[in-house]
């Protein structure tokens, strides 16, 4: 053999041995997170126990225990049905492997049990139906070895509850609901976030979070912080940043309940006596007295009484308690005010509303008509389902508990929920994959809001122009309009806007024109609002006369002359700026349309990342190319101006093409090329802070080249101070 062939032979087993190296390294170092992962799991950390599976998972694909425990970990956490790709692969690996750490909780540790939940909190009814019957199969032929006889009884009636579930879920995805959900990012924070209650007025809200900074530094076993109880106040339609509540809250945990009509009496949850409902009242200086127990006739030492609510009429309190006596689980019971100013005995409402399983967060509408609760009974389709009872007046009970469908329940936990006093909106605590912040969150239930498109089917007739009735049409997606059944198309939704032109065919020799109407909403409220708007021709139009919306609307003509395509610009103080293309229908000659485009604004808040679309800068370089962001840049420099006590973090983010560490450096360079422009056009430097990110914060995968990587390579901005001002 040649020396050639020598080097390359000994070169080929160097490299195997390096490769394989590697590998057994990387198996070393997903053994070592396992290990880790267990300790965190047991103590109760289940979240970062998370992190720690998953990372194992990707070191070596191919570990049982990994994949397995990932799943468990996604099951007992957030994202439920992100456990679903992890289980397969564990069953794909060994489909008999049982973990002792999955024992003891409410999930049975049969994988295919396992899939089927993640089948179902994932909203894949039929799969989850079919994974369910076939665990079920294995319990009635004594398949399953985890399972004792003795709970074999009560396995069997879990699966039919959750087979059920699976196919009411099934019927309520097919009726969605015409609701839009939509975070509160002022109110929202990286920590769960829930138990929003508001007064009558809607202009305050109390709700409790686990957020980092409260009143205490413990966590508990999850890793959590304490709960403390928060107050946010509304002005022009704008959620205030939240304040923890001086005088209630302890270095202990404190959770909000309820909340009078007039915003000046709160219940509180506390852990005394196994759990125990408090109220405090609001005094003239606006502080809070001392939280005292509510009654002896309410609180028990022996059992939890944790959700309250009080009527409009300050004659009923509802509360939730698992004493004896019950139905099964949590009950609602209800107490009426007496002459000496006490709670006196309190009833169970029946099983009507309560069911064999728990019942939680009771709630009267401020009009005394409905109650809404949550449950895991009744008509559910997994986990807790909200419901709405309406009061009978003559037999003074309340009935008919009907599930509000989805998408407001979902397959996993919805709850909290509570519904403003003229009845447009709601809000309520949930987790949610889009929107949220990434744990339970607040979210606010409207109408939905829908573009909507009027055209005039005119037939003209010669010399007389006699114009036929029009026929309304109605814009269900951005670029499909179709013709609708029904001759009043806006009573759909309360919040649907078509607005009629005056003029429908043109005169003689006149060019067609389109009426363009915009109207401006808040995005958390869905109330009209003014704000200063400029339409410009052109994609990449500059400039542009600027007009004040009258009540939220603003409607101009536009002939076929000066084209389809425009640029909406819309700004008001206290509100992220929106800059959107858009395009108009094709003009008809003899015919005169309308376009109606609904924009809505968020409320600035702070931490929420807000992405500058068109700021640009030339390949591979941190020089900005003005003349292309000049418009972009020149609303974030109207919305400094507009929003004088704003500070800024200017955020840069490139994707992963290059090397990590100049990638860093380009990003940093950037963000610091955008202060620099900033700072020429007078804003304050001391109100702005240049941080280059790198590829580390991605927004999608880098192996997309088309799409993942340029929504990873971006600018954004991102208010890390803020006043607001506040109305008590």
């Amino acid at each position: 053999m040649s020396k050639k062939y020598l080097f390359l032979t000994f070169f080929l087993s160097l490299s195997l041995f390096g490769a394989v190296y590697a590998q057994n390294d990387k198996i070393k170092e997903a053994e070592d997170l396992i290990l880790d992962g267990e300790e965190i799991f047991k103590f109760g950390a289940k979240r970062q126990a998370l992190d720690m599976y998953k990372s194992a998972a990707t070191l070596n694909p191919n570990s049982l225990k990994a994949n397995y425990m990932t799943g468990i970990c996604y099951l007992q956490t957030l994202n439920k049905n992100l456990a679903l790709t992890y289980l397969l692969k564990a069953y794909e690996l060994n489909p008999k492997y049982v973990s002792e750490l999955s024992l003891g909780s409410e999930l049975y540790p049969d994988q295919i049990f396992l899939i089927a939940r993640a089948y179902h909190y994932g909203e894949n009814f039929d799969k989850a139906i079919e994974y369910y019957e076939l665990f079920r199969q294995n319990l009635e032929t004594n398949q399953i070895s985890a399972v004792a006889r003795a709970e074999k009884k009560e396995a069997m009636r879990s699966i039919e509850r959750k087979i059920e579930e699976c196919k009411v879920g099934k019927e309520m995805i097919k009726h969605v609901a015409n609701v839009s959900i939509t975070s509160i990012a002022e109110l929202n924070s990286e920590f769960p976030d829930y138990s929003p209650t508001i007064n009558a007025a809607e202009d305050m809200m109390v709700f409790t979070s686990k957020r980092q900074f409260g009143m205490s530094p413990l966590v508990d076993n999850d890793l959590y912080f304490y709960e403390d109880i928060y107050v946010s106040y509304k002005k022009d339609g704008v959620w205030g940043t939240p304040e923890l509540i001086p005088g209630i809250n302890t270095v202990f945990n404190e959770s909000n309940v309820g909340l009078s009509p007039d915003g000046k009496t709160m219940f509180l949850y506390k852990d005394d006596n196994n759990g125990d409902i408090f109220i405090t009242k609001r005094q003239n200086d606006g502080s809070w007295s001392r939280p005292q127990s509510i009654s002896e006739n309410i609180n028990t030492s022996d059992y939890k009484e944790s959700s309250a609510s009080i009527s409009p009429d300050g004659k009923f309190l509802y509360f939730v308690s698992n004493r004896e006596g019950g139905f099964g689980g949590s009950d609602i019971y209800v107490s009426r005010a007496l002459s000496n100013g006490k709670w006196g005995s309190p009833q169970n409402l029946g099983n009507i509303i309560n069911s064999p399983f728990d019942e939680e967060s009771p709630v009267v509408s401020f009009d005394s008509k409905h109650l809404y609760f949550s449950s895991r009974g009744h008509h559910g389709m997994g986990g807790s389902d909200i419901y709405k009872a309406d009061f009978d007046p003559e037999k003074a009970e309340w009935i008919n508990p009907t599930n509000l469908g989805y998408p407001i329940n979902t397959a996993d936990d919805d709850g909290y929920y509570i519904q403003s006093s003229d009845s447009v909106r709601a809000y309520y605590a949930s987790v949610r994959e889009r929107g949220g912040q990434g744990d339970l969150d607040i979210f606010v239930i409207a109408p939905a809001v829908e573009d909507t498109l009027l055209a005039k089917k005119t037939e003209i007739v010669p010399e007389t122009a006699k114009a036929v009735e029009p026929t309304p049409i109605q814009t269900i997606a951005e670029d499909t309009a179709m013709a609708a059944n029904d001759p009043d198309p806006t009573k759909a939704t309360k919040r649907k806007t078509t607005e009629e032109p005056t003029d429908s065919v043109p005169k003689n020799g006149e060019s067609p024109v389109i009426t363009l109407n915009v109207i401006v909403r808040n995005k958390n409220t869905g109330e009209l609002m003014d704000a200063e708007v400029a339409i410009t021709e052109g994609a990449n139009a500059e400039g542009g006369e600027t007009k004040r919306t009258a009540k939220g609307k603003y409607a101009r003509d536009v002939t076929e002359e000066e084209g389809r395509h425009f640029k909406i610009t819309i700004q008001k103080p206290d509100f992220n700026f929106e800059d959107i293309d858009v395009e108009l229908p094709e003009f008809v000659s003899g015919k005169k349309l309308t376009f109606t485009k609904e924009i809505e604004l968020t409320p600035a808040a702070v931490n929420v990342a807000v992405r500058l679309r068109n700021v640009y800068f030339d390949f591979a370089k941190n020089q900005l190319n003005v003349k292309k962001s000049e418009r972009e840049l020149g609303l974030l420099v109207n919305f400094m101006k507009d929003n004088p006590s704003v500070i800024l973090e200017i955020a840069g983010h490139t994707d992963s093409k290059g090397k990590a560490d100049y990638n860093l450096i380009l990003s940093q360079r950037r963000a610091e090329s955008i202060v620099g422009y900033l700072r020429k056009q007078g804003i304050d430097p001391s109100r702005l802070r240049p941080k280059g990110y790198g590829e580390r914060r991605p927004l999608a995968s880098n192996d997309d080249e088309a799409e993942g990587r340029e929504l990873n390579r971006r600018t954004e901005f991102i208010i890390i101070s803020k006043k607001v001002n506040r109305t008590r």
